[in-house]
């Protein structure tokens, strides 16, 4: 229990604190934020996905719903889907300048990192080996390094006074919640860590592959690599 909450802390502390993370030269920044792009995309192929279609197999459950355990990797394209629609919808109601629909995009976009962010939180508890957790902890708080970057980017002071902390209770939130209803969410764990793969692999290559958003290829990939590397060699 102890390091689950420290994983947790761990966590909340990069929402708050990561902005102060700042490499002097503009150029170091931005690598070490391609290598935090190429863990992300590394964890979600080596060790959430693998793990998807062995935790559905063994819940208990039948009927229609079932098919959704039988396809894990359904629900994480789902999950693509459903985060690439709102930024699709975000960044159409960002061309229009009324004040409202500005304060309208900031809502849909730091409501569906809520959502994302619930889901880290309930995560946390569903680790049961110390490796797991360790590992899943570096490439949550290298992803939301990357995923902070781009807020704040989009709603400068807004994301800095309010965005920041909603993301943070919603983290405690689904941890907290892990507990409240331990069984229901047992259940729902298989297609909770599916629906999240997808929004991580979208959220990142994201961040990465606009053209107007500085990111480094060679970065990317040797985060990706390096990660790999030590998750199936250690």
């Amino acid at each position: 229990m102890l390091w689950r909450v420290v994983a947790l802390v761990v966590l909340c502390l990069v929402h708050l604190l990561g902005h102060r993370l700042r490499a002097k030269d503009p150029r170091r920044q931005v690598h070490w934020l391609s290598v935090g792009s190429g863990v992300s995309v590394a964890y979600v192929f080596l060790m959430l996905l693998p793990e998807l279609s062995a935790d559905a197999a063994e819940v208990d459950v039948e009927g229609w719903f079932r098919v959704l355990y039988d396809h894990p990797h359904f629900v994480a394209m789902l999950g693509l889907l459903l985060f690439y629609g709102l930024d699709r919808l975000i960044r159409l109601d960002e061309r229009r300048l009324s004040p409202n629909r500005a304060s309208v995009s900031f809502a849909l976009d730091i409501g569906s990192f809520m959502l994302y962010n619930a889901i880290v939180g309930h995560l946390i508890v569903e680790h049961t080996t110390d490796f797991a957790l360790f590992w899943y902890a570096v490439a949550m708080s290298l992803h939301f390094l990357v995923v902070d970057r781009g807020l704040r980017e989009s709603y400068g002071a807004d994301f800095q006074a309010l965005g920041r902390w909603l993301l943070v209770g919603a983290l405690a939130l689904g941890f907290a919640t892990s507990f409240v209803f331990e069984h229901l969410l047992n259940d729902l764990t298989p297609l909770l860590t599916a629906f999240l793969g997808g929004g991580v692999i979208l959220n990142t290559l994201n961040d990465e592959l606009p053209e107007s958003r500085e990111s480094h290829f060679g970065m990317f990939c040797t985060g990706a690599l390096v990660y790999a590397g030590v998750v199936v060699l250690v």
